[in-house]
């Protein structure tokens, strides 16, 4: 039986990760909805990159928050290098605040870096 999920806390953890300086963009249904639209989400995705800089502030970021792997709850809180989670195509995380999925990139877009020149682009940055 697994643990009872949290209530997801979306914009606890937009601030949480934007008080980090952690890089990312807003993609998925919480994107879809910051835009108008009317549907539901249990998660947070953001696009970011994995490298090792930005993924040390998002760490520091959750670690008050017990960020565990949304696919291992069985190994408990995070303790992976740095190093080898920036190897991570995407990085799906629970956390007191909610769950939180990073990705690497978004296809056919590209790499998450390449998503803020693209959000510019069309106004929304």
């Amino acid at each position: 039986m697994s643990a009872k999920r949290p209530i997801q806390q979306t914009e606890k953890l937009l601030v949480l990760l934007q008080d980090a300086g952690v890089h990312f963009v807003v993609i998925g249904g919480v994107a879809a909805i910051s835009h108008g639209a009317a549907t539901l989400t249990r998660d947070l995705d953001v696009a970011a990159p994995l490298t090792p800089d930005n993924v040390e502030r998002l760490m520091t970021a959750l670690r008050p928050y017990h960020p565990t792997h949304v696919t291992r709850p069985d190994l408990g809180e995070i303790q992976e290098s740095i190093e080898r989670l920036c190897e991570f195509r995407l990085l799906l995380i629970d956390t007191d605040l909610g769950r939180l999925d990073v990705l690497r990139e978004v296809q056919p877009i590209g790499p998450a870096e390449s998503l803020a020149t693209v959000a510019r682009l069309h106004g929304s940055g």
